[in-house]
């Protein structure tokens, strides 16, 4: 077993996103690092530096999908963006897909909503990112917890992904027996954007980064009336 850390910079709920069920991570650094996390890892996620490095979530996984898998996968069918729903349905983070042609595609989301995202979300080289997955889950959100000063070594501050595989088993201890497993609070930064106007970029892309930005610029001018949507952070 090993446990896997990163920083938290923006708890809206996408990601990760602890709702119907799962706690998934599919649109941020875990993913866009390729974290090698297998079935029974830990994936965990503080706070920066200036929160006290609090723990935001800690989840073990129960599965690890490619992207068109998560969009497929029937348990996971809530989990894809709603723009009138409860705050909790328009976070969803199931949004990324291919078409029969291999093109990328997106259901309609008002986070990751530009052409820098949508690389960041599936790579640079257009091959996808891995989606993690957890029925286990601690999620803290706006209670995040102060980790003890003998876990510190679980605490990551950087950017990216890190192994911490000697601490696992003692973080796991404390945590299962301080806190009941599920969402304990809402997501600190959760809004609700149903009333939010602007385009959205959906696809299709194949394999370059200019038909992204020229559907990003094509969609901004035919809509000069209206309110250009910001791209929201993930973590």
């Amino acid at each position: 077993m090993k446990l896997y850390s990163h920083v938290v910079k923006h708890d809206t709920g996408l990601a990760p996103n602890p709702f119907h069920g799962f706690c998934t991570s599919a649109v941020c650094t875990p993913s866009h690092a390729k974290a090698r996390l297998k079935v029974g890892d830990w994936l965990i996620g503080n706070s920066q530096k200036k929160d006290g490095h609090r723990l935001v979530y800690a989840m073990q996984l129960c599965d690890v999908l490619s992207m068109n898998e998560y969009f497929q996968d029937s348990r996971f069918q809530n989990k894809k963006p709603k723009l009138d729903g409860a705050p909790e349905e328009q976070c969803g983070d199931n949004f990324y897909y291919q078409d029969k042609d291999a093109k990328w595609k997106r259901l309609p989301s008002r986070f990751h909503n530009d052409h820098a995202s949508f690389v960041a979300d599936v790579g640079k080289d257009f091959a996808g990112r891995p989606v993690f997955a957890a029925e286990h889950f601690y999620y803290f959100g706006r209670r995040r917890v102060l980790i003890p000063k003998e876990l510190a070594g679980v605490i990551w501050a950087g950017r990216n992904v890190c192994g911490k595989s000697e601490f696992a088993n003692a973080f796991v201890a404390w945590l299962q027996g301080n806190f009941k497993p599920g969402i304990l609070a809402a997501p600190r930064d959760i809004a609700d954007h149903a009333g939010e106007t602007g385009v959205m970029i959906t696809g299709p892309f194949a394999n370059g980064i200019a038909q992204i930005k020229n559907q990003e610029s094509e969609s901004l001018t035919r809509s000069v009336t209206h309110t250009t949507t910001r791209s929201r952070g993930c973590g």
